[in-house]
């Protein structure tokens, strides 16, 4: 349990800033917070950073009441949470493929394993992984075969907390941009994390829109919902469009 001192001491609260975007259309949830507007039609809300007893990652938004207290303004809210969310929740951005092919639960190569493990109850735990990963790798090659689009990455961090706010780190998009050699779509898979997408393959506005429609429809927890919409990073403007 955080002391008094904690929520009212800005010096100190401010150590737990980090940022959870929110698509500005959900204003019942913005009119309870402070928010700044973030890129196209994604807000940020500053939240505390905290673990539970079993060391998971969460974030609470700030409230209205406790900004007041604090004598702060939404905006420098933002700048301070983008500076200390760095610190504490570090970018990360991983290959689609090598994400598929990790043994973390839910990924592709799990889920398959899983499966495997059902139907031959006698095989060994090694050559049920081996099997997984040759599966995995099998169908990621076909997928994109058919598909004709470019190698995706994901873009998170850590702690997978509010990793869609990655988006805000300074230079973090220019970054990527050289890294991929292109401008690249972002494709909203939940507001712990964005697919992007390296621009020149066959993709298609309708084509991008199927895929985070498929991502929203399949998301468990609602709560993580960020945007129904596709965005793009110009890369000669540097900025984010909606597409």
């Amino acid at each position: 349990m955080e002391n008094d001192t904690f929520y009212s001491n800005y010096n100190e609260a401010k150590q737990r800033l980090i940022i959870r975007l929110i698509g500005l259309a959900d204003t019942e949830y913005l009119r309870r917070v402070p928010f700044s507007r973030a890129f196209a039609d994604l807000a940020a809300v500053p939240c505390l950073f905290r673990e539970n007893e079993r060391g998971r990652a969460m974030g609470h938004p700030v409230s209205l009441l406790q900004m007041a207290q604090w004598g702060m303004e939404p905006q420098r809210l933002l700048q301070d949470a983008v500076e200390n969310m760095w610190k504490i929740l570090p970018p990360r951005l991983f290959s689609m493929e090598r994400l598929m092919e990790s043994s973390l639960r839910g990924s592709e190569k799990d889920v398959i394993r899983r499966m495997l493990k059902k139907q031959y109850t006698q095989t060994q735990e090694e050559v049920l992984d081996e099997l997984a990963c040759v599966l995995t790798r099998k169908i990621g090659q076909k997928r994109r075969e058919e598909s004709g689009l470019k190698p995706m990455w994901v873009l998170g961090n850590e702690r997978w907390l509010f990793g869609a706010a990655s988006l805000l780190y300074p230079g973090i998009l220019q970054e990527i941009s050289r890294k991929l050699k292109s401008g690249f779509y972002i494709l909203p898979s939940s507001v712990h994390e964005v697919i992007l997408l390296p621009q020149g393959g066959t993709e298609t506005k309708e084509r991008l829109q199927e895929l985070v429609n498929s991502a929203n429809q399949k998301m468990k927890d609602k709560s993580g919902f960020l945007s129904e919409h596709v965005y793009y990073y110009d890369r000669n403007n540097m900025e984010i469009q909606t597409l």
